[in-house]
């Protein structure tokens, strides 16, 4: 399904079984565990196969980040909280740290956005940050997504207070449309 999801640096591809030990070597930083799993448990690799494994039923979609030019993994994207009657999402991009600052997230957001919000039929995306991620943040709020109250069963969510929740919604196609057509333009 992501084999034509690609700018001219990136392509989303479906993660392969070979992709799993870079996963995992990600997996177990500081900075994965803080900022993409939420837990400060280091895991041997038979469980964090049978953790990734849970985490896939949950995630309807995941794809590894490769760069075009090297075939380097750089990253990883993927979809949760997929509630198809209200037609919303969560969106989750990790990038290593040597990959971040370099625009690769713009070309990841755009490639996922476009084709949530286009082929999925996705209505209301959704991204959240922890407050001290000041570059996803930055990120979301240059995209355009609005900052919003962190609700969960009809609730203000006071135990996760230190998470910023960002939303956008359908009207962000033309200008994702626009981005992904100037990314995909060979310099």
């Amino acid at each position: 399904m992501a084999s034509d999801m690609k700018t001219r640096r990136i392509r989303l591809r479906d993660v392969q079984p070979d992709d799993l030990a870079v996963i995992f070597a990600w997996r177990n930083t500081e900075r994965f565990r803080r900022l993409f799993h939420h837990s400060d448990r280091v895991v041997d690799f038979d469980t964090f196969k049978d953790e990734f494994t849970d985490d896939a039923t949950v995630r309807p979609f995941q794809y590894m980040v490769e760069k075009i030019r090297d075939g380097h993994l750089i990253g990883l994207a993927f979809v949760h909280g997929l509630d198809e009657a209200h037609r919303e999402c969560c969106v989750n991009i990790f990038l290593d740290e040597r990959s971040e600052g370099k625009g690769y997230a713009v070309d990841v957001s755009a490639l996922l956005g476009v084709f949530l919000l286009e082929r999925i039929g996705i209505q209301r995306l959704i991204a959240e940050a922890f407050e001290y991620n000041a570059r996803s943040i930055a990120f979301m709020r240059a995209w355009g997504l609005t900052e919003s109250e962190l609700i969960r069963g009809g609730r203000l969510d006071m135990e996760h207070a230190h998470v910023r929740r960002f939303v956008g919604d359908v009207a962000l196609l033309p200008r994702m449309k626009g981005l992904l057509r100037r990314l995909s333009l060979p310099r």
